[in-house]
């Protein structure tokens, strides 16, 4: 009976002792990947930073989109994971063992939590950036140049997803496809915002040229219209000076019927030039009204071939 209760105790410790390994593996594992792993794996990268850390890149988003955006440790290790997935010999176990990774399986998944932040953040950078290309192009966001550009680019960022991968599966490959999106994204999205600006900038000649050219065009109908005036008035008034003299000479006649006769003449050629006069100045308004509008057409053209 006593032999039977030893037994029976000294399995009973067995299985605790088999219990508190098991728990004390997967504790091992759980702080693996709560950041004991991820902070190991960031200790390894050096200087071999990602490219959206270096320097250059992150001076050109403050310079040309003023924006500026954390690199989190998931991200930092993507080199790292692309380095140790592609290693020659495959990294195992042993390669872990004594660091807070433990398993190469572990490290894998690390890493597959590294592709994933990655997408996620070259999703989310191209898309606030391409937010940003966009800003202050309202009045030419129409315009096929524009347009162009824009529409292809906004189908590459919505068709662009982050899916979550196994470990097992995970390749040096994945790491550099989303490089190459983003690298591709990123050189469409500069692109864009240099035309915006350019189209806008052009957008607002044009309509300055245009704004001059029509007011060029009043002020010479106003000119022309002016001068047609003063043709008029200059013929009436030379008109006016023969009838005056006519009248004058009229009156030093004796014979009343003649003096009628020779006023009358002279009346009669007055209104007849005054009317040939008027006839003419309504002539040149017409001209100057055709003048006129064909310079608003073309001025109108040329701003939209501007455009």
């Amino acid at each position: 009976m006593l032999q039977t209760a030893s037994r029976d105790h000294a399995h009973l410790m067995a299985r605790r002792a088999n219990t508190i390994s098991d728990f004390e593996r997967e504790l091992d594992g759980a702080l693996a990947m709560k950041g004991g792993c991820s902070k190991y794996m960031s200790e390894q990268v050096g200087t071999t930073k990602t490219k959206f850390e270096e320097e250059a890149l992150v001076k050109d988003w403050k310079d040309t989109f003023n924006y500026k955006r954390k690199v989190k440790k998931d991200v930092q290790i993507a080199n790292y994971c692309k380095t140790m997935i592609s290693a020659s010999p495959a990294k195992t176990d042993a390669d872990f063992k004594e660091t807070k990774c433990k398993t190469v399986e572990k490290a894998k998944k690390q890493c597959a939590k590294s592709l994933k932040a990655t997408c996620n953040f070259v999703r989310g950078t191209v898309k606030k950036l391409h937010k940003k290309a966009q800003k202050g192009t309202r009045k030419v966001k129409k315009l096929e140049g524009f347009t162009a550009l824009n529409d292809p680019l906004k189908t590459k960022i919505k068709e662009f997803k982050c899916e979550k991968v196994k470990a097992d599966a995970l390749t040096a490959a994945m790491f550099d496809k989303i490089n190459a999106h983003y690298d591709s994204a990123y050189g469409q999205i500069k692109t864009l915002k240099e035309t915006g600006e350019a189209l806008v900038t052009a957008n607002k000649e044009a309509k300055e040229a245009h704004k001059k050219a029509l007011k060029d065009a009043k002020t010479a109908k106003q000119t022309c219209e002016d001068a047609a005036e003063k043709t008029e008035k200059d013929a009436i008034a030379a008109a006016k000076v023969v009838k005056d003299a006519a009248i004058t000479a009229a009156d030093a006649l004796t014979d009343n019927a003649a003096k009628k006769t020779a006023k009358k003449a002279a009346e009669t050629i007055y209104k007849a030039a005054v009317k040939v006069a008027k006839e003419a100045e309504e002539v040149a308004d017409e001209a100057c009204d055709t003048v006129y509008d064909a310079s608003k057409k073309t001025a109108k053209d040329t701003l939209k071939a501007a455009r």
